[in-house]
């Protein structure tokens, strides 16, 4: 299954997935933010070209917890 797991930050959104057989994790270059509508859109976009069956949402702390 391909996963994609986003972390969703104020300055920048974090990707990273997985392969196919749900073993390795790979980070991938993050997104900077631009505003909500154009982060959306890319985000929709490179998850339908990316083809992945689920999408994990996590929300980063900083290094203080």
């Amino acid at each position: 299954m391909r996963v994609l797991a986003l972390d969703y930050g104020s300055r920048r959104i974090g990707r990273a997935r997985c392969d196919p057989f749900e073993i390795v994790v790979t980070p991938e270059e993050p997104f900077e933010r631009v505003g909500r509508e154009k982060d959306l859109a890319a985000l929709a976009l490179y998850i339908e070209e990316g083809e992945y069956e689920r999408v994990v949402v996590g929300v980063p702390f900083g290094r203080d917890g």
